[in-house]
């Protein structure tokens, strides 16, 4: 997981800004996931993003807040 974090760094300059952000990263499941996801937050200030990451984690959702990953979860967890 480590190895991950610098790499994620690159990233978040890319993601849109607001309060919040999760980053689904390296998204295996189907597209109907990040609909669900933009749902369940959709009265919130959080925006829903997705990256690939070469050699990266698959279905890793990241919370970001201001520019720094502070929390991680697999995404069969949420």
């Amino acid at each position: 997981m480590n190895e991950l974090l610098p790499s994620l760094s690159e990233f978040t300059n890319e993601v849109p800004a607001s309060d919040k952000t999760l980053l689904v990263v390296n998204r295996t499941g189907p597209k109907p996931l990040i609909n669900l996801l933009s749902k369940a937050f959709s009265n919130q200030s959080i925006t829903i993003a997705e990256r690939h990451i070469p050699e990266g984690t698959a279905d890793l959702v990241c919370l970001i807040e201001d520019g720094k990953v502070v929390a991680t979860s697999p995404l069969d967890r949420l």
